[in-house]
């Protein structure tokens, strides 16, 4: 009962200062902020037979820049809708099969496809676009297979446990969306004062979101901004 009750004056303090500060309660909240992108690309020198670029919607290619993802450092296409593939040494009139899927293993229904495709070949190389936007986040493994007796890729190359190419697509959650719902409501200030008042901690995924000021604490402040945010005084930027 005494914790109930804490959480009760926490949150009508967070409402009260939030209020001083101009907040209109009936504005309606802003969408969450979102970047994805692709990481985990091999890089050029460690392909054979096989370049990629990767590109934006519209076809322009997207560099590389370093980024913190899940916690490693990593090269990162900020806002990659798609790649464009590109084999080459391959057998003229043959045909070549790409299969993108987000499990490892021969493809079937459980393995998640999610794109593939099938050409023939005019010269010595041929070329797929995967759309990697498509995934949720996580890992995508790439496989060619071709009916060629001579080439890069040769008839039964097919290895289910090798794919050609491995990569993850990367959808964040924006700082200050707690609860993981891909949007910022109070229901995300109220977890945040859950946890000042020990009434529910914060898990781990949780902890990553909810520190929305970055002092390196969880307090009614971080309850403040996501307010603050739902008023559109306040955009929070995405936490990479």
């Amino acid at each position: 009962m005494k914790k109930r009750l804490v959480i009760i004056l926490l949150l009508c303090a967070a409402l009260m200062t939030s209020a001083l500060c101009g907040i209109v309660a009936a504005a309606d909240p802003p969408p969450a902020p979102t970047t994805g992108g692709i990481y985990g690309l091999p890089k050029p020198e460690d392909l054979t037979n096989i370049s990629i670029t990767v590109q934006t919607a519209g076809g322009t290619a997207i560099s590389s820049e370093q980024k913190t993802v899940n916690g490693d450092t990593v090269d990162f296409y900020a806002n990659a809708e798609k790649m464009t593939v590109e084999l080459s040494n391959v057998q003229s009139g043959s045909y070549y099969l790409v299969v993108a899927q987000t499990k490892k293993g021969v493809p079937t229904e459980d393995t998640g496809i999610v794109y593939i495709d099938q050409q023939t070949t005019a010269g010595s190389t041929v070329t797929f676009t995967i759309y990697p936007s498509k995934l949720s986040s996580g890992e995508c493994y790439v496989y060619f297979t071709s009916n060629a007796e001579s080439g890069s890729i040769k008839s039964g190359a097919f290895d289910a446990n090798n794919p050609a190419i491995t990569f993850s697509y990367y959808a964040p959650f924006p700082r200050g969306d707690v609860n993981g719902d891909q949007k910022i409501t109070t229901a995300d200030a109220i977890r945040v004062l859950e946890h000042i008042a020990q009434v529910k901690n914060l898990n781990s995924d949780e902890e990553t979101r909810a520190d929305v000021n970055k002092d390196g604490r969880f307090t009614t402040a971080d309850a403040i901004y996501v307010l603050e945010h739902i008023a559109q005084i306040r955009n929070l930027a995405v936490e990479d």
